[in-house]
């Protein structure tokens, strides 16, 4: 089973339907709604191109990408279809072994220092946060940049 199968099973047994249903060339809310939900999954955690979806799918890659932004754009207009597909994303997470990052180590990603290196005349590599220093070992002024 590849990773478009395992979210297609996910998406489609929260819905409670069957995964073949994905292929039903059927516009009504029932079919298209799982599908652009295993759309938007696979867009997320396997991150294809459109293209490679829509050669999965047998659908045109504008098609595919039609879905996504209907998703997208429905999350963020309402509030209960996004607490929906958080647990869907859940689900998914679950479903393919992804680990949640814990909310602290978010906030130390975002908190990280740009850090310039440079070397001085005595050769010592220096590692500084500032845009200007002094070598610890000989005093010189800092200005070649690696």
């Amino acid at each position: 089973m590849n990773k478009y199968e395992a979210v297609e099973n996910v998406v489609y047994k929260h819905y409670k339907r069957n995964p073949k249903d994905i292929r039903v060339k059927c516009r009504r809310t029932e079919y298209k709604m799982p599908r652009f939900v295993t759309w938007y999954m696979n867009n997320i955690f396997t991150q294809p191109n459109n293209c490679e979806q829509g050669r999965h799918y047998v659908k045109h890659p504008s098609t595919i990408l039609n879905g996504i932004r209907k998703i997208e754009y429905w999350s963020e207009t309402d509030k209960d279809f996004a607490v929906i597909i958080e647990d869907i994303k859940d689900l998914v997470r679950a479903e393919l072994g992804i680990k949640v990052e814990s909310p602290k180590a978010k906030f130390w990603v975002r908190k990280a220092v740009t850090v310039n290196i440079y070397t001085c005349i005595c050769k010592e590599l220096i590692y500084t946060n500032k845009e200007k220093g002094y070598c610890t070992n000989c005093g010189a002024n800092l200005k070649f940049k690696l």
